[in-house]
């Protein structure tokens, strides 16, 4: 029974979109995430991340989003950055006071310093979190983000995890009935 929950709650995400969102107001979303940063290829690198993150509603539970991301990385000596731009798709079940969600977005990652990744790559991203609601404006949360590079052959190639603080406007007549 335990395994069929996260079954069941993805079913009715995915049928019934309508529910996924507990405030009828489209909004623009943005979220800043700080955090750790890791790349492993034949090393490990590890290092921060600095992120924002842009959503604006598409329909119930869906939003299209976009983002930037940057991070530093080191080992022994050796650094290098990566900037990683995506623009996806996120479903998020907004209906109580925590709000988890998930999203897959394409993925272009820039990449310099010493002997680090292919300065050019293009892949996938994919982010699993959650936002805790302190008001309709004001949330706080955690993310993961995993990015798969074509250039690297392991799986995930960058990883990111952090907590994020995010604001969102509400567009349109906010004291319309």
């Amino acid at each position: 029974m335990k395994k069929q929950v996260p079954r069941i709650a993805i079913f009715c995400v995915l049928v019934f979109p309508s529910i996924g969102s507990a405030f009828d107001d489209p909004g623009l979303r943005i979220d800043t995430e700080l955090g750790y940063a890791c790349f492993a290829d034949e090393k490990r690198y590890h290092g921060m991340h600095a992120a924002v993150d842009m959503a604006i509603p598409v329909g119930g539970a869906w939003s299209l989003r976009g983002g930037y991301a940057v991070g530093e990385t080191r080992s022994r000596g050796l650094a290098f950055t990566s900037h990683h731009i995506s623009i996806g798709l996120r479903v998020a079940l907004d209906v109580f006071e925590y709000v988890p969600w998930a999203d897959v977005s394409p993925t272009m990652t820039l990449s310099h310093g010493d002997r680090g990744p292919a300065p050019f790559g293009a892949g996938v991203s994919v982010g699993l979190g959650f936002d805790h609601l302190f008001s309709r404006e004001w949330s706080l949360g955690f993310v993961s983000r995993f990015h798969q590079v074509s250039s690297s052959s392991r799986i995930p190639a960058h990883m990111i995890l952090g907590v994020r603080m995010g604001y969102r406007w509400t567009m349109g007549d906010p004291f319309a009935p």
